[in-house]
C-alpha cells in the first residue's frame, strides 16, 4: 500500500512539473507576443525616419480624417477605392510603406480624397501597412496607418 501510494504521488508530482513547463512555455510565449507588440507600436508604428521628418514640433490636427475602407480586402473592396474625408479643404495626404518609402500624393480641394492603391507611376501597391500623413492648408498635420490585404 505504501510503494502505491509513494508511485502515486510520483506520477502527479510528474504531471505537475510537466503542466508547470507547459504553462512556462505559454508564458514565455506571451511574453515574446507583448514584445513584438511592444515593438511594432514603438518603433515601426511611428513613422519610419524618412518619412517623419519634419513632424517633430508640429501642431496635430484635433479631428482625424476617416479612412474607409479600413482594411481594404481584396474579397470585399475589389473596385472600390479607398477614401479619405473629413479632411479641410485645401489639405494633401502623403502616403508611405512602413519603411518609410513614399507611395503616393493625394491632394484635395474639397473634404475628401480617393486613393486607388495605386502608388505614383500608376502601379498597384502590394499587401501591407501603410501610413498616411494628413497636412493641412495650415500646416497642421495628422498621421495614422491603413492596410490592404490582397
Amino acid at each position: 500500500m505504501i510503494l502505491w501510494l509513494i508511485d502515486f504521488m510520483r506520477d502527479q508530482l510528474e504531471k505537475d512539473i510537466q503542466f508547470t513547463d507547459f504553462l512556462l512555455a505559454q508564458f514565455d510565449q506571451w511574453i515574446k507576443s507583448l514584445f513584438f507588440i511592444w515593438f511594432i507600436f514603438t518603433w515601426i508604428h511611428p513613422v519610419s525616419a524618412q518619412a517623419a521628418s519634419g513632424l517633430q514640433d508640429v501642431d496635430y490636427l484635433t479631428i482625424a480624417p476617416r479612412v474607409h475602407p479600413n482594411p481594404w480586402r481584396v474579397d470585399r473592396h475589389q473596385g472600390v477605392s479607398i477614401t479619405f474625408d473629413q479632411l479641410t479643404p485645401g489639405s494633401s495626404v502623403k502616403l508611405f510603406t512602413v519603411a518609410g518609402n513614399w507611395v503616393k500624393t493625394l491632394d484635395t480641394s474639397t473634404g475628401s480624397v480617393a486613393w486607388d492603391l495605386a502608388n505614383n507611376d500608376g502601379d498597384k501597391v502590394a499587401s501591407g501597412v501603410y501610413i498616411y500623413l494628413v497636412t493641412d492648408s495650415n500646416g497642421q498635420q495628422t498621421r495614422g496607418k491603413l492596410a490592404v490585404i490582397r
